[in-house]
């Protein structure tokens, strides 16, 4: 859940900006820190392979006392779906890719396993 929450934390942030502007260069400061971060996340196979989406973000009301996050686990083409909305369209294909390499490899290690298993 570590990862995904980057996601909402831009979101989050940017509402903050707009309720409390006082604090906006403050903000902008820490998101502009965040997006570098994602930008430089979306570029690893773990990150896109570990994307979750938070099915309720309503369920933050705030950064400060926050402890219940609602997770959804995706299916790949939902996954790809929301990707397709937030991410640069190179990120969401090597995602595709990478994701596609890993059920494949899931695979062959899946049978390999069933194959070498010794029945007495």
């Amino acid at each position: 859940m570590a990862l995904p929450i980057y996601e909402v934390l831009i979101v989050k942030w940017s509402d903050l900006k707009r309720t409390i502007p006082e604090l906006s260069h403050y903000i902008d400061v820490a998101l502009n820190k965040l997006h570098q971060y994602v930008r430089e996340a979306r570029k690893t196979r773990i990150y896109a392979l570990s994307m979750s989406r938070l099915s309720h973000l309503d369920l933050i009301s705030s950064l400060a006392d926050e402890s219940l996050f609602a997770i959804e686990v995706l299916n790949p083409d939902m996954k790809f779906s929301w990707m397709s909305l937030h991410w640069d369209a190179q990120d969401v294909a090597n995602a595709r890719e990478w994701t596609i390499e890993a059920v494949r490899l899931s695979n062959i290690h899946r049978e390999s396993n069933e194959t070498n298993q010794v029945i007495y």
